[in-house]
């Protein structure tokens, strides 16, 4: 498989998922994953945005370690075709990123708004991908 194909392929699984794994790396330098819900904005492997509470353990992982791995997967005919997006994180309050984030929705999570200072953002800048479908395992630098 061509980069292009499989970050293409990786973009439109992108779309149809609901959720994403984010992985980082805790304090006893073990990897700790949760399922996170995907972000409207997140439409290319460009960035992947995440919103979460100021206070969150992640958000204390990722100030002592930024490394990341994102992940989502998507079932078909083939079978499983598995994403892995490892890159580092930035843990900000920038208020134009937080609004250009906000939706309705964010309300029920963040009752003060966009201002909320429980509301933090997480950008994730992807720097390798890894594409598995069935047997078959694909791994490009972005």
């Amino acid at each position: 498989m061509e980069k292009a194909q499989a970050i293409a392929t990786a973009e439109e699984i992108l779309q149809r998922v609901s959720t994403l794994v984010l992985a980082t790396i805790g304090e006893n330098g073990f990897p700790n994953a949760r399922t996170m819900r995907k972000h409207a904005m997140n439409k290319s492997l460009e960035t992947i945005y995440f919103t979460t509470e100021t206070g969150s353990r992640k958000t204390k992982e990722l100030t002592n370690n930024n490394k990341v791995c994102v992940h989502y997967y998507e079932t078909g005919e083939k079978g499983h075709m598995c994403i892995f997006l490892e890159g580092e994180a930035l843990v900000t309050r920038d208020k134009s990123v937080r609004e250009k984030l906000w939706t309705e929705t964010s309300l029920r999570r963040y009752p003060q708004g966009v201002d909320d200072p429980n509301y933090t953002v997480i950008i994730v800048k992807p720097q390798k991908l890894r594409l598995a479908m069935g047997k078959d395992s694909f791994e490009f630098s972005l």
